[in-house]
């Protein structure tokens, strides 16, 4: 118990420091309509000539900052799962240049779609963006088990292909956050199980309900699913698959009451308003582990997602209320 009340005081007072920064939706909403139409969409469409990255990629870009401070103030183990999971952005740049290599072949997708790398980062992105095919692609990437894994996921008919290759990137990520929290003290690595969990719930959710709209192959869907999570346990989701009405079986799973279409979008609304319920519980708590950096974390992850659709419902000319109803409030 001492160790773990030594090791935490200073980073998670940092971390409850930065939170109480965000933003809430109705903040959001109020500091953008105030904004003129041509101002807001410079901001989150830029020329793409490099003079000005894009609102989401300063705010993302924030979000490996606030996590490089994060992890500089935890222990080390913490601190690898924390850098860990700011490796996603590399998974988000792949999963964008496997899309035009395998969806439209229009060549590299503009610089200010991508996301700021982590600085640790060792991925050869502008070889990358030059690839015309996937095989190119996968040359590319350093010897290891995520060129075999999309190299293993290229091989799959053309009609699954982009869903195989980017669920494997998924996977691959679930896989190096699981590694990582091995290496926690028990009591730390059930609280990131607890609040990634969660978040991991999210990337299922959204397998199975793509899967399921595609009409894809029940092993195509399973192959795809993260082994983090505490949601659609894989055995009964292929139970669910497999059966004579795999939708509504799915629909059983789903964890959130009074949602009237879970495989919709509704229900992926549905989730994130549950992953911010579980973090609010966790911020309003005072534990000596890991949970806290974490929640926080994620809590800016959220606030990107409210702030981009407060963006693009202002350019729309959507109503407030129309932008509530899609917002699951990261704001204290």
């Amino acid at each position: 118990m001492l160790r773990r009340f030594l090791g935490y005081p200073f980073g998670n007072a940092m971390a409850r420091a930065i939170a109480s920064g965000f933003e809430s939706m109705d903040h959001l909403v109020d500091r953008f309509t105030a904004e003129s139409t041509p101002s807001v969409r410079q901001a989150l469409f830029p020329d793409g000539k490099g003079s000005e990255p894009s609102i989401t990629y300063q705010l993302c870009l924030e979000l490996q900052r606030i996590g490089d401070r994060i992890a500089t103030a935890l222990p080390e183990a913490p601190g690898r799962v924390v850098r860990t999971y700011l490796q996603r952005s590399e998974i988000e740049n792949l999963k964008l240049f496997c899309r035009t290599i395998l969806g439209t072949g229009d060549g590299p997708p503009p610089a200010s779609l991508l996301l700021p790398l982590p600085r640790n980062s060792r991925l050869p992105q502008a070889a990358l963006a030059d690839a015309e095919s996937i095989d190119q692609f996968t040359a590319i990437l350093p010897k290891g088990v995520l060129r075999d894994r999309l190299r293993h996921a290229a091989k799959v008919p053309p009609g699954d292909r982009l869903f195989a290759v980017e669920t494997s990137l998924d996977r691959y990520f679930w896989e190096n956050i699981l590694g990582a929290a091995e290496r926690l003290r028990p009591f730390d690595k059930s609280a990131a199980m607890e609040v990634l969990g969660g978040r991991a719930d999210l990337d299922r959710f959204g397998i199975i309900s793509r899967g399921l709209r595609a009409g894809l192959d029940t092993k195509v869907i399973l192959s795809g699913l993260p082994d983090m999570g505490t949601a659609f346990p894989y055995r009964q989701v292929r139970l669910a698959l497999c059966s004579g009405d795999p939708a509504g079986r799915i629909k059983e799973l789903y964890p959130e009451p009074g949602v009237d279409d879970p495989l919709g979008r509704a229900g992926e609304i549905g989730l994130y308003r549950r992953l911010r319920r579980i973090l609010q519980q966790v911020m309003r708590s005072h534990p000596f582990d890991i949970s806290i950096p974490l929640a926080v974390l994620l809590l800016k992850e959220l606030e990107i997602r409210e702030t981009q659709i407060v963006m693009s419902g202002f350019l729309l000319g959507k109503e407030r209320d129309e932008l509530t109803a899609l917002a699951v409030e990261t704001g204290r």
